[in-house]
């Protein structure tokens, strides 16, 4: 069969097949090639084996054993028998890469010279192309479940397949992949290495090596036979001397039994062949039962593959059955809604239905004026037929007067004009000076309001600090130390619990606390130091459900997903000559420096304020800075700029003088309702 040499720290990984094209000439079993999908480091990876000797070398966690591991599995074998971090049925959980719900291996093995392997289940057609490939495969497909659990299912030429049945074809073709002598994997040989009880396990390691174990078995077997021989050839020289005597009788019977000896042998000939007939009636009932056993077996396969349907399909029932409730709850929501929107429209007619009543009595109200008033005019009537005969007599007094009248009227019309339009001038200045004033009273209003607001958040950052009494984790929010306790106690998928806060690590230099509001700006503020740093997704989850458990209100903290590394080392300033957020702090935890790096701005400069910033415009060169009031200044390309992005004092999210954080805090809320007061 092949044979393989894995070696480690090497440059690149290479491989050596055969020429394309030339006929392979191997025995029954040689790997032709093996095809792995998400399988251990290996998303897809292919390999065309050489039929003599394979080299496969690459560097440190590219995957060589991963490729053994295949062979391993694919053959019926456990890769992770010997191994002391995984075994039994979890074993296969490591063997599908994280993120991925299966895993695949395709084994391609040389079946073309004599005594080769014969599927029994495949048709005749599939049997003759096999034939004509001349080869065998296997593949091995793996399932993530629920609950920690693994699937693991075969198949031999496309047709499913059982464990033992796989396991039969490795035997045919002397394939002993858990034979450490044929196959060495990485975790056997550290297993020999750290023998430390007396060699006994070295010793138990040499017999399966050699297959030795088998033959001392047999050997105990053996010794307990001879024993047996021993004892009952004591027991028959006891019994010999009374025998010694009976022969001689028994001598005269020879020729008298030489005939019965001969009715005997045509005896035990007639029940020989009685027997081997029952033997080959046997023989064909044993041939129907195992029929009948592939059958059933046949069936329980068939029975699996329909529960695991039966599985999927109940899942996709609920899926939907809790879709159609959310709907539900929508649409008893929506009902709820227009009842009480009906409820609103049925007072609404109830009391246009009163109004309509008090209309109708004003109506004949009004009727009844109606037909005093037209009484009225019956006398009014009366009363101007009197009067016309005075007024045409009148007309001819009142034509003079309204001569002059018109005269002194057109004086008048225009002296009212001139004053009309002066009026009209007035109002249009007093109506701008109105809405002058209004925008400003709602401006004021409005900033009062944000000052209030921007108090209201001092007092409470001031107390939570007092309340904290110079701890920085409750600084940044009173359920953190017991969220802390929690991690601790939780086993974590990568084997290291997450790095936060952020801000536990950070340690304001003394000599920068007059800085503290903008470096806490420049690492992000609140959400900058209560994150939390995980080695992989599969942290980043079982971390989500811990906070939604112990500190729910802490359901909004950043998680950053990053690979464990070494300290990065930043990049050199473009102003050596001002100190940056990285001279005034300290990290002690390489993870949470290496984040700061990745996430946030610790290389920004730290200012006095707007003086030192046109300084630095003036040099242009590109740059971002924080002042001591958490000013935020920069230039990009030839865009200057400063702007308010954080708070004006430091809150004690990192590690430093809780004096100087509650003075800063005091002093900050003291001109918050200074300025809101002023405003109202």
């Amino acid at each position: 069969n092949n044979r393989f040499a894995v070696a480690a720290s090497m440059p690149a990984a290479r491989t050596s097949a055969g020429r394309p094209g030339r006929p392979i000439q191997a025995e029954n079993g040689v790997l032709r090639s093996i095809t792995l999908t998400n399988f251990k480091a290996h998303s897809h990876f292919h390999l065309d084996f050489n039929p003599h000797v394979n080299f496969i070398v690459g560097s440190n966690g590219t995957g060589k054993s991963a490729i053994l591991a295949g062979v391993i599995q694919a053959l019926g074998g456990n890769p992770n028998k010997h191994s002391g971090t995984a075994g039994g049925a979890r074993a296969a959980q490591g063997l599908i890469q994280d993120g991925k719900d299966y895993a695949s291996v395709v084994l391609v093995l040389y079946n073309g010279s004599d005594d080769p392997w014969e599927t029994q289940r495949a048709s005749t057609q599939t049997q003759a192309r096999l034939e004509e490939e001349r080869n065998v495969t296997v593949t091995s497909e793996l399932t993530r479940l629920a609950g920690n659990k693994t699937s693991s299912r075969y198949k031999i030429n496309g047709v499913a397949a059982t464990r033992k049945q796989v396991a039969a074809l490795a035997e045919h073709f002397n394939l002993q992949v858990e034979n450490p002598c044929a196959v060495l994997t990485q975790a056997v040989h550290a297993n020999f290495l750290r023998e430390t009880s007396g060699g006994k396990r070295r010793y138990d390691f040499f017999l399966a090596a050699c297959n030795a174990d088998i033959v001392r078995e047999r050997l105990l077997a053996a010794r307990d036979e001879y024993k047996g021989i021993a004892t009952s050839l004591e027991k028959h020289e006891e019994r010999g001397a009374p025998l010694a005597d009976r022969v001689a009788s028994t001598s005269k019977l020879v020729a008298e039994a030489s005939r019965r000896d001969a009715l005997e042998r045509d005896v035990s000939a007639a029940e020989a062949e009685l027997a081997w007939a029952e033997v080959r009636k046997v023989e064909r009932a044993a041939g129907a039962g195992e029929a009948e056993v592939s059958r059933l077996k046949d069936k329980v396969g068939e029975a699996t593959r329909r529960e695991e349907s039966a599985v999927e399909e109940l899942g996709r029932l609920r899926a939907l059955t809790e879709e159609r409730t959310r709907e539900r709850e929508v649409r008893l929501q929506q009902l709820h809604a227009a009842q009480a929107a009906a409820k609103a429209a049925a007072q609404e007619h109830r009391k246009a239905q009163r109004a309509a009543g008090e209309a109708q009595d004003a109506l004949g109200e009004t009727r009844g004026e109606l037909a005093a008033a037209r009484r009225r005019r019956d006398e009014v009537s009366a009363q101007h037929e009197r009067k016309r005969g005075n007024l045409d007599s009148a007309k001819a007094a009142a034509a003079a007067r309204l001569d002059a009248a018109r005269r002194s009227a057109g004086d008048a019309k225009a002296a009212a004009a001139a004053e009309v339009a002066e009026v009209e001038a007035a109002r249009e200045a007093a109506a701008r000076q109105a809405r002058a004033s209004k925008e400003r009273a709602d401006g004021t209003s409005k900033r009062a309001e944000a000052l209030r607001r921007e108090a209201a958040a001092a007092r409470d950052d001031l107390s939570r600090a007092r309340s904290a009494q110079g701890d920085h984790l409750k600084r940044i929010d009173p359920a953190m130390p017991k969220l802390l306790a929690e991690l601790g106690r939780a086993r974590w998928p990568s084997g290291h619990p997450p790095v936060g806060p952020i801000g536990a690590h950070v340690r304001l230099k003394q000599e920068y606390s007059s800085r503290a509001a903008g470096v806490e700006t420049a690492l992000g503020g609140w959400p900058g130091a209560s994150a939390f740093i995980a080695a992989s997704n599969a942290d980043e989850r079982q971390l989500l459900r811990l906070i939604e458990t112990h500190a729910p209100k802490l359901c909004s903290v950043r998680i950053l997903v990053q690979q464990r590394e070494a300290r990065f080392k930043p990049a050199p300033s473009r102003h050596p000559d001002v100190a940056s957020v990285l001279d005034a702090v300290e990290v002690d935890d390489d993870q949470a420096f290496n984040a700061l790096l990745n996430f946030y701005s610790p290389e920004a400069l730290l200012i006095g304020g707007l003086t030192d910033a046109r300084q630095l415009f003036k040099k242009r060169v590109p740059f971002v800075a924080f002042d001591a009031d958490g000013m935020k200044h920069y230039l990009r390309g030839e865009l200057e700029a400063s702007e308010q992005t954080g708070s004006h004092t430091a809150r004690g999210l990192m590690r430093m003088d809780s004096a100087a954080v509650l003075s800063g805090l005091e002093q900050r809320q003291a001109a918050a309702e200074a300025e809101a007061a002023q405003a109202a």
